[in-house]
């Protein structure tokens, strides 16, 4: 057996890549512990060629030499951050909105690069976006931590408080009751059912918020809070019935549990973001704030695999339900939507996206999509069949996950405009998108309903086919501020994407690897914000 340094696992010295499972494996342990593994050689590559670029292109100079505590950082991108103050939120008389990022995401100034900084929402929050009078607040939450310890990180961020998980949560899970402090740093102070809130998620962001107004209704904190002080829900390509991707990670499809052996994907996923942001080896996986002290996990043990690993296992962390990667299951999510309800004075929109073939998908998401569009999960709940809006996703999110939540519990949902590959769209062509430049028609808009549209009607976009990172930072950072940057590889993949183009193989409106421009992303936030601006 080798060793390998970067991601820290062991690997057969003479490796067979046709070798079939042994008598005592069976073929299903053995496609999980494959697939399980994918994005751990994926990551590998990614990362080994990101180094080996980082240190021939003089654009990058040697990054080994910097780090999160250097000179301030300049901006990786042209974005510029609107960002009210606490007297501009006192005296606005529209509800505020307040973004909730989603898996392995970041809040405001948090993502310092050895070359600059990066901002996770860029154009939603961008100084030459048209934000309709909306006042916009960003939130910051743990990046793999669970819908419920989120949410509970979300509340006290706000209001300006300790953390306070539950006591009854906490001993289940056993972690620390309390947490953070934001006592001297709220985001809304004023936040009640009088001043309520709107709030947009992105992915995982989307249930994080849904738990919150969940958390509310209960009165969690004893705080006399209730459902009424969340005035819209926004989910954009959230897993609301969960993703099949996450078995891809490493969950186990029969419990949706993770397990402290799928701990290399985890590891790898972050070396490649980190290898994609520039950071020296030895920083990769502390590029992120992790906000796991309440499992008695800190950031300095993410420096260290070893470290790291006997953590999770003192901890229980990744053995349990309280982690992100089994919330985003469809055993928890189909838990979940049977306790969550939605309520009769919130409006709920949701946001869709698909790339419904391989040549619509980045080559970063191909992997994942055709392993979620060519297997059916034995995790399907009773009842539900491996429909074709289960098979179309946006490289991360099946589109059935992204459209409402599904469940015993009573609720509508109104396709304002789906996908053209969507079988819902497929089945009522008369299906349209509201949309009017950018604005939309309030009148139609009812609380308590689910209304679902495509993002690509919303932004009015050339391009159809979105996947799960054109919405954030990632539409450009992987793309266009990496490999456009670099002549050779632009070069050659625009004469690779010419040769598709003659033979038929790829849309003929995609003109750059970044496919949805910054443009193109702007408009949708923009027009979110005018329909979240008319909700009365």
């Amino acid at each position: 057996m080798t060793q390998n340094s970067n991601l820290g696992f062991t690997q057969d010295s003479n490796p067979d890549p046709n070798r079939a499972p042994s008598s005592n494996q069976s073929s299903e342990s053995y496609r999980k512990r494959s697939g399980a593994h994918l994005w751990a050689a994926v990551s590998y590559s990614l990362s080994s060629f990101s180094e080996i670029r980082h240190k021939a292109d003089p654009l990058f100079g040697d990054s080994s030499s910097q780090s999160r505590g250097g000179a301030e950082p300049q901006p990786l991108t042209d974005i510029v951050p609107v960002r009210p103050t606490l007297e501009q939120l006192r005296d606005c008389t529209q509800p505020p909105v307040v973004l909730v990022h989603g898996l392995f995401g970041f809040g405001p100034d948090e993502m310092l690069t050895p070359k600059g900084r990066v901002h996770y929402w860029e154009t939603a929050i961008d100084r030459d976006t048209n934000f309709h009078g909306l006042l916009v607040l960003e939130a910051s939450v743990g990046p793999i931590s669970s819908y419920h310890d989120r949410a509970c990180e979300l509340f006290a961020q706000i209001v300006g408080c300790r953390v306070d998980y539950g006591e009854q949560h906490s001993l289940t899970h056993r972690h620390d009751r309390y947490g953070r402090d934001f006592s001297d740093k709220p985001l809304y102070p004023w936040w009640s059912e009088d001043r309520p809130l709107h709030f947009v998620g992105h992915s995982a962001g989307g249930n994080t918020i849904r738990q919150l107004q969940h958390l509310l209704q209960l009165d969690f904190w004893d705080r006399g809070t209730n459902a009424s002080w969340v005035k819209s829900v926004t989910c954009i390509m959230a897993p609301m019935n969960g993703s099949t991707a996450s078995y891809l990670a490493g969950c186990n499809v029969e419990t949706g549990l993770f397990g402290l052996s799928n701990i290399v994907p985890l590891i790898s996923m972050v070396d490649t973001l980190g290898a994609a942001f520039g950071f020296p080896v030895n920083e990769r996986r502390r590029m992120l704030l992790w906000k796991l002290e309440h499992f008695n996990i800190s950031q300095d043990d993410f420096s260290d695999f070893n470290r790291l690993r006997q953590r999770m296992s003192e901890s229980g962390f990744l053995l349990g339900e309280d982690n992100l990667a089994y919330d985003l299951t469809l055993q928890s999510c189909e838990k979940f939507n049977a306790l969550v309800p939605d309520f009769p004075n919130t409006y709920y929109l949701s946001y869709t996206a698909s790339c419904s073939t391989y040549t619509q998908v980045k080559t970063f998401m191909a992997g994942p999509y055709l392993y979620m569009r060519n297997r059916k999960f034995s995790a399907m709940p009773p009842g539900w069949s491996w429909s074709r809006d289960w098979q179309i996703s946006d490289g991360l999110v099946p589109l059935a996950s992204q459209m409402s939540p599904s469940g015993p519990l009573p609720r509508t949902m109104v396709c304002l405009s789906v996908p053209e590959e969507s079988a819902a769209n497929a089945a009522d062509k008369s299906a349209k998108s509201s949309t009017n430049n950018g604005e939309h028609d309030s009148e139609k808009i009812q609380r308590g309903i689910w209304y679902t549209e495509s993002m690509a009607s919303v932004a009015q976009s050339v391009t159809k086919h979105w996947d799960h990172c054109d919405v954030i930072c990632a539409r450009g950072l992987l793309w266009e501020g990496i490999v456009d940057r670099i002549p050779v590889i632009s070069n050659g993949a625009q004469a690779l994407m010419g040769l598709g183009k003659r033979l038929g193989r790829l849309p003929k409106e995609r003109s750059s690897l970044a496919r949805v421009s910054k443009a193109e992303q702007r408009r949708f936030y923009e027009a979110l914000y005018a329909r979240l601006s008319q909700l009365e």
